[in-house]
């Protein structure tokens, strides 16, 4: 995957429409970043679109979902907090207010990933067991691996930490839904994105539909009947299925029983094809 080295994202809270709707084309395929990614644009038919970059070739109407493998750390027990110490002091923090303190926006974690410098911009940080679990914090940027020492990475949060932590803090990270985004994969679970709005190369930025309706990719073996539910399809990547029990008595879930309701079907296309939508990933 082409890790994007210019998205940019906002912590910005959601308010009064900056921009006029019949300015925002949702038709684009943009070289460079116009918006923050995950940026959200809602329509007064109840349709939203949200800003997203697009690591893989993408078709229209095609399911997409963010390549977790690029930009997250799943839970380990070596993904530790380091300590709050004098050593790592930042000048643009109250001296005594160490990395790992209370009220720092910054945590080192001391694990042996060697990520980029803001590799994991824009995602999410939660401390998953020990001290100041339950918190989550977005991630600002990160120093590349390696930093402040070897075996160390340094993040940079938007938020002052609630907590101190230590070295029983255990970190995992969650990236942004929006980037990375390509074809949501058949044969594995994903958290859908969206639907891309158009044909897209690696490394662009667009829009994708996350609510109301929308044409998407029929599977091989659909045939939905309006209304009913619909999932990520377990044989064509990129495309929803029709829903259906795993066969497990009291479970519910669909063909490769991992993936999540994208919406139902809005109107009964052809398989192979596309169905029209109704999305609910909001």
């Amino acid at each position: 995957m082409a890790i994007s080295t210019t998205s940019y994202f906002s912590n910005a809270l959601v308010g009064v429409p900056q921009v006029a709707g019949e300015y925002v084309d949702l038709y684009v395929s943009n070289t460079l970043p116009k918006y923050a990614l995950g940026t959200k644009y809602e329509r007064q038919d109840g349709c939203i679109f949200r800003y997203g970059y697009f690591a893989g070739i993408t078709t229209a109407g095609t399911l997409v979902s963010s390549t977790a493998a690029d930009v997250s750390i799943s839970y380990a027990a070596t993904s530790t907090a380091i300590a709050p110490a004098s050593t790592y002091q930042m000048p643009d923090e109250i001296v005594g207010v160490y990395p790992g303190s209370i009220g720092s926006r910054y945590l080192i974690l001391g694990i042996t990933t060697t990520g980029n410098a803001n590799y994991y911009a824009g995602a999410y940080c939660t401390v998953v067991s020990g001290t100041g679990a339950g918190y989550t914090y977005r991630v600002r940027g990160n120093v590349a691996g390696g930093t402040p020492a070897t075996n160390m990475m340094r993040l940079n949060l938007y938020d002052q930490l609630v907590v101190a932590l230590d070295a029983t803090s255990i970190i995992a990270i969650g990236g942004n839904k929006f980037a990375e985004l390509a074809a949501s994969a058949s044969s594995t679970a994903s958290v859908v994105a969206g639907v891309s709005m158009v044909n897209h190369v690696a490394a662009t930025w667009g829009w994708v539909q996350t609510q109301g309706l929308c044409g998407v990719l029929n599977d091989a073996g659909t045939t939905a009947t309006l209304g009913q539910l619909l999932t990520v399809s377990p044989t064509v990547s990129g495309a929803v299925a029709a829903w259906a029990a795993t066969g497990t008595s009291g479970a519910i879930g669909n063909a490769n029983g991992q993936s999540p309701i994208v919406g139902y079907c809005a109107n009964v296309g052809v398989t192979k094809a596309f169905s029209q939508v109704y999305l609910q990933l909001e």
